[in-house]
């Protein structure tokens, strides 16, 4: 059974007892040279440390490494990206989400609406302005993966420019006064001129880089021919399940989604 965290807002303190360390320099975090998550206490290179809860009676802790410190000895820097190979699924989600507080509370010291000084609001991860009152929150941007089928073995897959060979779904912004069934539609139509039908849900990812939720949907063509946006693709095409191009890699919605199609697929064609 899988593990979720026990989440702690502010101003909770973490407890006394086992704790993994998620301290960020940039965009790149601190972990150990043999790929292991810190369970040695490094906060004291922070400028400033988050509890974020409890993962199995284990603290989870996040802070800011100013660019020029030095980093003590056995440890290294990583990209969330790569550190996908070295850790599970569940404890990338956790970096992802320490990523998020850290660039929440670096960035954010100020009011959007009058630019006065913000504080911590308590109880959450929002901020009170000192000078109007107006209370802000983590942003989450969401943004909609939609797999293309012919109904039978074709799914429609694109490249964009600098991918090289890599082929991927269409995904796009959520608009304001749009659902994500609508936002799934309309991306298809913009961005490769068909027609699509029959969204159906299929998962969800916390995607930190630096603050979206993506949100999957597979649609059947209803008609059209593929007319890519030239500014948004570089190339579009009808692939079967059986003899796909290069995919994006495991650790995106993306590919999850594109991997469970095939299977479907490969259990439609057994069946027959």
């Amino acid at each position: 059974m899988a593990h979720m965290l026990t989440r702690a807002y502010p101003p909770s303190v973490a407890p006394e007892g086992p704790a993994v360390y998620l301290p960020f320099r940039g965009e790149d975090l601190l972990i150990a040279t043999d790929h292991s998550l810190l369970t040695t206490n490094v906060m004291d290179l922070t400028t400033n440390s988050y509890f974020l809860g409890m993962w199995d009676n284990v603290a989870i802790i996040t802070g800011a490494i100013p660019a020029d410190a030095s980093l003590p000895e056995g440890v290294q820097t990583i990209g969330l990206r790569a550190l996908y190979d070295h850790v599970s699924e569940e404890w990338w989600s956790l970096a992802g989400y320490a990523a998020q507080i850290v660039h929440w509370e670096t960035d954010h010291r100020f009011c959007a609406h009058c630019g006065g000084e913000v504080a911590n609001e308590g109880r959450t991860w929002g901020k009170k302005c000192r000078d109007c009152g107006r209370v802000t929150y983590p942003p989450v941007v969401p943004a909609v993966l939609a797999l293309v089928h012919d109904g039978g073995d074709r799914v429609l897959l694109a490249s964009k420019s600098g991918w090289g060979k890599r082929y991927s779904i269409l995904a796009g912004f959520v608009e304001p006064g749009e659902t994500f069934e609508e936002c799934a539609l309309r991306e298809v139509e913009e961005e490769a001129g068909i027609i699509v039908t029959d969204p159906v849900y299929t998962g969800s990812q916390a995607w930190p880089f630096p603050h979206q939720i993506m949100v999957a949907f597979t649609c059947r063509h209803l008609h059209g021919d593929i007319n890519i946006d030239k500014e948004e693709l570089a190339h579009a095409e009808w692939f079967r399940y059986d003899d796909l191009p290069q995919l994006p890699p495991p650790l995106s919605l993306s590919r999850a989604t594109i991997d469970a199609w095939i299977a479907s697929r490969h259990l439609a064609n057994a069946a027959r």
